[in-house]
């Protein structure tokens, strides 16, 4: 019946929101670790720089990877606020088809 096609797409709705959460959480933490990362090397770099041990450009280098790690980490954030708002709509809209009927 309609109601049940309707039911079973909001389950298929429901899933797929599940895994692309988790998806999207993933890249975010995986983003935040990379930003760590990137944030504990730049001080290393620093550190051997100022005791004589490396040239400045490993410092920049470790800066402009921090700024890029920085940069991933905003996008991963932003886009799984996104999505997931866009999730969240998708399924309330298919629980409110199943309703109506």
């Amino acid at each position: 019946s309609h109601v049940d096609a309707l039911r079973a797409e909001l389950a298929r709705a429901e899933v797929e929101a599940r895994q692309q959460t988790a998806a999207l959480q993933s890249a975010y933490e995986n983003a935040r670790i990379d930003q760590q990362t990137a944030a504990n090397d730049l001080a290393r770099q620093t550190q051997a720089f100022e005791a004589g041990a490396t040239a400045r450009m490993q410092v920049e280098r470790a800066q402009d990877a921090l700024a890029k790690a920085r940069l991933a980490l905003d996008q991963a954030r932003d886009l799984r606020g996104l999505k997931t708002d866009s999730l969240k709509l998708d399924v309330q809209a298919k629980q409110s088809a199943s309703r109506a009927l």
